[in-house]
């Protein structure tokens, strides 16, 4: 425990949880045997990987240093395979801190360096290693379920000891996640003439597979470490709220991304779109149509005076309309555009304050893209960062008017 090589600190892996105490530590308690050490006691959030809920990795280890690969030439892989690091629960002191392999390995003691590429969650299959520093993601799918997603997470980092200090060099690795927190978080109404109740959020167009390579080589903070392939072959996610959410005048919440499953975990791709600027850059009109992505919202629409349903239509919109509580809730939809990075969250914030979008697809031909109580509709995409535990604005927001002003409006005036 004096002698510490090693931490693996897993920051970034729970939100606003995190912090930089949330530790792992590579040490000797045994010798040289390689053996990691967790440190934590915070809130464990849903799909999001931390120090706390993280059972086990997986390590490829290697002679060499990783950032030295382009001059040294490439590694020598000395593990021969991912060894599955899990928590250890026959420490009566440290219960549950510790994470040991079946099979013991030893840190070289020649003062030669050794590198490290890791990955979670440990039973992850398609996963290969080379010694070029790079970590294979093959065929990485999302399951639809967002109860089911996963949260992917990769980090490499290199050390040694020196054969003539009773001591051993520091080094950090910070979990990095390869896909995107995607979440629909606040939505209002300024038209007292109709309660909406929103019971579930589904993004739609998007590819749920794809190949990713992580590159463990150092890089600059802002760097992204993930290179993604995403598949041709499209689907969607789907999210039905435990309790359908009546949207008030003000901002009203949909989604959490600090919640338990209050986000999406979705593959790094730029989303279809067919989307037109105006002089100044700024994005006013996509183009609902066939093939692009949307988002979609399960909405209900009531008019306060008569206590009549608006939305579902009673007709035509049966192959869109699920029941919710006992009641009848119809997808409405606004197409987007955004590309999605690896180590990020976007974040979608809805306007109904001039209309909820369109008649999703796959209603009666005549009515599905059709606007919903009005011509357009509003919505704020934000991106951050998603690393170190915090949420970071990166600078990168849009306000985006999707207008088709010559599509016909089904509830007329």
């Amino acid at each position: 425990m004096k002698k510490t090589l090693f931490m693996l600190a897993v920051t970034g892996l729970a939100l606003t949880s995190c912090s930089q105490e949330d530790v792992v530590y590579v040490n000797h308690r045994n010798d040289d045997a390689i053996t990691f050490r967790a440190r934590m006691n915070r809130p464990t959030k849903a799909q999001d990987f931390t120090t706390e809920n993280l059972d086990s990795f997986k390590v490829y280890g290697y002679l060499g240093d990783i950032n030295e690969i382009e001059t040294e030439g490439p590694l020598t892989d000395y593990f021969k395979k991912a060894v599955e690091f899990k928590r250890d629960m026959t420490d009566n002191d440290n219960l549950s801190m510790y994470f040991t392999s079946d099979e013991t390995y030893y840190w070289p003691n020649d003062g030669s360096w050794f590198s490290f590429l890791a990955y979670a969650p440990s039973d992850l299959t398609g996963v290969s290693s080379n010694t070029n520093g790079e970590l294979h993601f093959s065929n990485f799918e999302v399951n639809p379920d967002i109860e089911k997603q996963i949260d992917l997470i990769a980090e490499a980092g290199a050390g040694a000891k020196d054969p003539e200090l009773d001591g051993w060099d520091e080094l950090f690795l910070y979990f990095k996640h390869a896909l995107t927190k995607v979440y629909v978080s606040a939505a209002k109404n300024s038209n007292p003439e109709f309660d909406i109740e929103v019971a579930g959020v589904k993004i739609s167009n998007i590819a749920m597979k794809g190949d990713c390579v992580f590159n463990g080589l150092s890089r600059e903070d802002d760097e992204i470490h993930f290179d993604w392939t995403p598949s041709s072959e499209l689907g969607e996610v789907v999210y039905i709220f435990d309790n359908p959410v009546k949207i008030e005048e003000d901002s009203t919440p949909l989604m959490d991304r600090d919640a338990a499953n209050g986000s999406f975990l979705l593959i790094p791709q730029q989303l279809l779109n067919d989307r037109k600027f105006t002089e100044d850059s700024n994005m006013i009109a996509f183009n609902f149509k066939e093939g692009v992505a949307y988002i979609s919202l399960l909405v209900r629409v009531v008019h306060t005076g008569s206590n009549a349903v608006m939305y579902p239509f009673k007709e035509g919109v049966e192959d869109i309309t699920e029941t919710v509580d006992g009641k009848q809730y119809a997808w409405a939809s606004f197409p987007v555009g955004s590309l999605w990075s690896a180590q990020r969250y976007v974040e979608y914030v809805v306007d109904f304050s001039r209309g909820l979008g369109y008649v999703a697809p796959g209603a009666r031909e005549d009515l599905e893209y059709t606007t919903i109580l009005g011509p357009e509709i509003r919505f704020t995409e934000e991106v951050a960062e998603w690393s170190e535990g915090l949420y970071s604005d990166v600078g990168e927001s849009h306000v985006v008017d999707v207008d088709q002003r010559d599509v016909e409006d089904p509830f007329g005036e």
